[in-house]
């Protein structure tokens, strides 16, 4: 048996109808394909959409004072 933590980064769905769409918003349609494809192979922890995984590592390290600068990362 095999464990996989999907990260997910937001997804258009009808459940997002009413929140402002940019470029990070992925297609539920890739998404569910990507989710499915975890089950085959790959790290215990799956970044969806894949580009996630390089903002994350940035976000991680960002020194808290910076990351609150960063509206879109603050929620501010």
């Amino acid at each position: 048996m095999r464990v996989v933590t999907v990260r997910l980064g937001p997804v258009d769905t009808p459940m997002t109808v009413g929140h402002e769409k940019n470029l990070l918003f992925a297609n539920q349609e890739r998404v569910a394909k990507a989710i499915v494809a975890t089950r085959t192979g790959g790290p215990a922890d799956a970044y969806v959409p894949w580009f996630w995984s390089p903002i994350m590592l940035a976000v991680r390290n960002l020194p808290e004072a910076l990351f609150q600068r960063i509206r879109v990362l603050s929620g501010r």
